[in-house]
């Protein structure tokens, strides 16, 4: 089968355009396959290597003209964005022989930068869940992807990378300095290392679970192909094997260092972000990391049971705060790789809803997460938790000029839409909740 484009003027003036299938016009497209292959290299060989055989990949349709793998675009006169459905890849040929390069107006081999023009809908606002396009991170060999893209080669390196050490390390920043607040002062350093450990070995058993569900996704999403259950250094049966060990070490290192109810809460913070998000909303809804990532909020409150072996209202704002920051920080990232999550069906709000409304939630989330990082104070104050001094001048004024940075950076990037604006938003909430929990301890401890 070859794909046919035609192009004729209507009698008002607008062209349109006619896609077909059959044999008989697949030499429209014979006068520009040399430039549309010219950086691709060849198409179907690279279509059969990456996308599975049931796929039913949709060319994008964006400012007029037609965006293929690695970014070459036809551009025709008629402007506005659609999807153009096509058979299933294996039946997708573009061949070279000679043929009516007339057919089409305008041949243009670009690469624009992915987040161009978004602000005027880069894909139908409408756009189900399940629809699969054929995007070019999943054909580009090279494409970029966040973080160190190689595979791990050893055994050891596979379980170590199960983990997600970096994320683990993430949800520990939040952990110390909580348990900071609540002791007034340093803890016992003894039962700071035995609640990051319990923590750790959690995370990590969530993390590795999370990997043996995503394991088909994984696959297919160029930022993911690297982890040791896609390139096979590791085993499913083995990972759960090895998750489910992490858990129960978790829960018992917690309880008899710390407490039960410390153990209790990070075993539940497991079950939710598998339960609730792997298994669930991931697949399934838009605001899958909105409820979801409330799992990764629960080490405020491990570290403060850890401390008191009971709970408190400082704890659930210092919760919310953490829940409220985590849809800007993901969502930043999932804006980089929109083209991946709707590639792997998985509904990451920017993969499936306008630019300029992803921007926005993003926006109402920061609102929210300073909001609660200022009520921060007024609460421990009047709850008197900590035993020693209060919350101060420092973690005030860190609180109101990282959130007023954040929030900036935010409505910055749905004015100046850009894949480098995106990645700069995402590696700043990082250094945010990273800071702001480092002027929190340093405020407790002077």
């Amino acid at each position: 089968m070859h794909l046919g484009l035609l192009a004729r003027a209507a009698r008002d003036g607008r062209s349109s355009l006619v896609v077909n299938l059959e044999h008989q016009l697949g030499r429209l497209l014979d006068g520009i396959t040399e430039q549309l292959l010219q950086h691709e290299g060849d198409v179907t060989h690279e279509v059969d290597r990456v996308v599975p055989h049931d796929h039913h990949p949709r060319a994008i349709l964006l400012d007029g003209g037609i965006h293929f793998p690695g970014g070459t675009c036809l551009h025709f006169r008629d402007r506005g964005p659609r999807q153009l459905g096509s058979e299933r890849h294996s039946n997708l040929v573009l061949n070279d022989r000679a043929g009516h390069p007339d057919s089409v107006p305008s041949v243009a081999s670009t690469r624009p930068p992915p987040l161009a023009g978004r602000r005027s809908r880069p894909y139908d606002a409408g756009m189900s869940v399940g629809s699969r396009p054929l995007v070019p991170s999943r054909l580009a060999p090279g494409g970029v992807a966040h973080g160190s893209r190689r595979a791990p080669t050893t055994r050891l390196g596979g379980f170590v990378a199960l983990t997600k050490p970096r994320i683990i390390e993430l949800l520990l920043i939040t952990t110390v300095p909580t348990m900071v607040l609540a002791e007034g002062g340093w803890p016992s350093t003894g039962l700071v290392l035995v609640t990051l450990l319990g923590g750790s070995l959690a995370a990590g058993g969530a993390n590795a679970i999370n990997m043996v569900i995503d394991r088909d996704i994984d696959a297919l999403m160029e930022r993911t192909r690297s982890r040791p259950l896609v390139t096979g250094v590791i085993r499913p049966r083995e990972a759960m094997v090895f998750a489910i060990s992490l858990e129960v070490l978790a829960l018992a290192v917690l309880w008899i260092g710390a407490n039960l109810l410390a153990g209790l809460l990070a075993i539940s913070a497991t079950a939710f972000y598998v339960g609730v998000y792997s298994l669930w909303l991931k697949r399934t809804s838009r605001q899958n990391i909105v409820i979801g990532g409330a799992a990764g909020a629960v080490p405020v409150l491990v570290g403060w049971a850890a401390i008191h072996e009971s709970l408190a209202w400082t704890p659930v704002v210092l919760f919310a705060a953490i829940f409220f920051w985590t849809p800007p920080h993901f969502w930043a990232l999932a804006l980089r790789y929109a083209d991946d999550y709707r590639a792997a069906d998985v509904p990451m709000l920017p993969a499936v809803v306008p630019f300029d409304r992803a921007v926005r939630q993003m926006v109402g989330h920061t609102v929210a997460l300073v909001s609660m990082t200022l009520l921060l104070v007024p609460v421990a104050r009047w709850e008197q938790a900590a035993a020693g001094p209060r919350l101060g001048w420092i973690y005030l004024l860190a609180a109101v000029v990282l959130g007023a940075a954040f929030l900036g950076a935010t409505v910055l990037l749905g004015r100046r839409p850009s894949d480098r604006l995106s990645m700069q938003v995402f590696g700043f909430s990082i250094t945010y909740v990273t800071v702001l929990f480092g002027a929190l301890t340093l405020d407790v401890l002077i």
